[in-house]
C-alpha cells in the first residue's frame, strides 16, 4: 500500500479502477487484449474517432508515476495489465477535429477542435483562478473538496492527502469528504439552531456568507 501511494499520491482506497481490474481478473474475466478507457476517454473517441487520454485523469484514476508522469510499472503489474492497453497520454495542446458523425448529431459544424479530458478538480483550479503553486480552492457539493496546486508533488508519510498530476504539468493536492451536505445540516442544527429552512438559507442576504472549511478530521 505504501508503494502504491508512494509512486501515484493516490490513497488506497476501492474505488480506484487499479484495484477493479485485479478484482475482474480474480472472478474470471480475462483482461488480455481489452483496452481500457476512461470515461473522459470513451467520450474523446466518440467525438473523434480517436483514442488520447491525459496523465491528469489517468493520474487521478491511480495509473500514472508522479515523477515521470507515465503509466506505472509497477501498477501495471499489479493490475495485471499493460500500459499499451490504455490510451496514448496527450496534453491539452493535442487537440482533434471534431468527426462528421459527431458534428451531425450534435447539429454543430464539423471539425470543431476538441481536447483530451482532464480531471474536474485540475480544470476548477483553472476556473478558480487557482492554477499557481501556494493558491487553495475548497468546492463544496454532496461531496467537498480542498485542493491547491503546486509546482512539485508532496507525500506526507501518513498518507493524508493525495496528490496527482494537473493540466499544466502541474500537482493538484488536497482531501475530500464525501459527506459535504452533512456540513450544512451541522451549520443548520448547531450553529443556527435549527432556526431556518433549506430555501430560507439559500435565499441572498445581501451580504458576505460565511465560508465553511471542513477540516473536521485535524
Amino acid at each position: 500500500t505504501n508503494e502504491l501511494y508512494r509512486r501515484t499520491g493516490c490513497m488506497v482506497n476501492c474505488i480506484y479502477p487499479r484495484f477493479v481490474l485485479p478484482f475482474l481478473r480474480k472472478e474470471g474475466v480475462e483482461l488480455k487484449g481489452k483496452k481500457f478507457l476512461t470515461q473522459g476517454g470513451y467520450n474523446f473517441f466518440r467525438l473523434t474517432g480517436e483514442v488520447l487520454e491525459t496523465a491528469c485523469t489517468q493520474s487521478g484514476a491511480g495509473f500514472i508515476n508522479l515523477d515521470s508522469g507515465q503509466y506505472d510499472d509497477f501498477v501495471m503489474d499489479f493490475c495485471g495489465v499493460r500500459a499499451e492497453q490504455f490510451g496514448p497520454l496527450a496534453t491539452y495542446e493535442d487537440v482533434r477535429p471534431l468527426s462528421g458523425a459527431a458534428a451531425g448529431f450534435m447539429h454543430i459544424p464539423a471539425g470543431i477542435p476538441v481536447v483530451p479530458s482532464f480531471a474536474d478538480g485540475a480544470l476548477n483550479q483553472i476556473g478558480s483562478y487557482a492554477d499557481r503553486a501556494g493558491v487553495m480552492t475548497v468546492s463544496v457539493g454532496t461531496s467537498a473538496a480542498l485542493r491547491m496546486t503546486s509546482d512539485n508533488p508532496s507525500l506526507p508519510p501518513d498518507r493524508r492527502i493525495w496528490c496527482y498530476r494537473g493540466v499544466q504539468n502541474n500537482y493538484i493536492k488536497g482531501g475530500a469528504i464525501s459527506g459535504a451536505c452533512n456540513c450544512i445540516n451541522w451549520l443548520k442544527d448547531t450553529m443556527l439552531g435549527g432556526r431556518f429552512s433549506f430555501d430560507e438559507l439559500e435565499e441572498e442576504t445581501g451580504s458576505p456568507l460565511p465560508e465553511f472549511l471542513p477540516f473536521l478530521f485535524g
